[in-house]
């Protein structure tokens, strides 16, 4: 895969469009957001650390510090970000009919309500097998994380499969290509860094995304060649 190639197109596509690529980000981390906020609201927070403010020493504050979980509201914030799956496999839509310029807009995000059960259960098995895999060791979950990348992206382009069917061509799809893609995930670090800096992020979030998204079309046309 030529790595300048696809960051020199992202970069024309989001050329005078950082705004397109920003709106369903956007969208999806206000609904979070709202989601968080009522769970909160009703059943206190997920978390909650205290510390003995009287501590003398360092070491005692810190010896002092409890946390204390709130599992029903834990698994309540969990359950419902459930409810956004399908808005982000949306979102994944909308950047592949930006990239090919196709039409996109914000209803990309609720085309795949209908398909909601599929969808939260593919999330759900992938995120089991690549549990499993940083469970057994570090290594096989770094594989299973990138050997499944392109799940939602084969969904969007083909939501009418069976749930196996997704796994199976993503695994099928990356397979000579994980360490190709971990490079070009890791090609973006210094950008990334950057993004502490505050400002550079308004650029650099929709940089990566197109990025990707090129990646997948690249991918999938190098693979229809062969």
């Amino acid at each position: 895969m030529d790595f300048k190639k696809i960051k020199l197109e992202a970069k024309e596509k989001i050329n005078g469009h950082l705004w397109d690529v920003w709106k369903p980000i956007i969208v999806i981390a206000v609904l979070s957001s709202i989601i968080s906020l009522i769970i909160e609201t009703v059943l206190g927070p997920g978390t909650t650390t205290t510390v003995n403010e009287n501590a003398k020493t360092f070491s005692e504050m810190l010896s002092s510090i409890k946390t204390t979980y709130n599992y029903p509201s834990m698994i309540s914030s969990r359950l419902f970000s459930l409810l956004l799956v399908p808005a982000s496999v949306g979102s994944v839509l909308y950047m592949l009919n930006f990239v090919r310029g196709k039409e996109y807009s914000l209803d990309n995000l609720k085309v795949y309500y209908p398909k909601i059960g599929i969808i939260i259960a593919l999330n759900i098995v992938m995120s089991v097998l690549i549990g499993l895999g940083y469970i057994a060791l570090l290594i096989p979950g770094i594989i299973l994380t990138f050997a499944y990348s392109m799940t939602f992206y084969i969904f969007a382009d083909h939501p009418d499969l069976s749930l196996m069917d997704y796994l199976r061509k993503s695994r099928e799809m990356m397979k000579g290509y994980k360490f190709n893609y971990f490079a070009f995930s890791l090609s973006f670090i210094g950008w990334i860094l950057l993004c502490f800096l505050i400002i550079p992020i308004i650029w650099v979030v929709p940089y990566i995304e197109t990025s990707m998204t090129i990646y997948y079309d690249e991918l999938k046309k190098s693979q229809e060649v062969e």
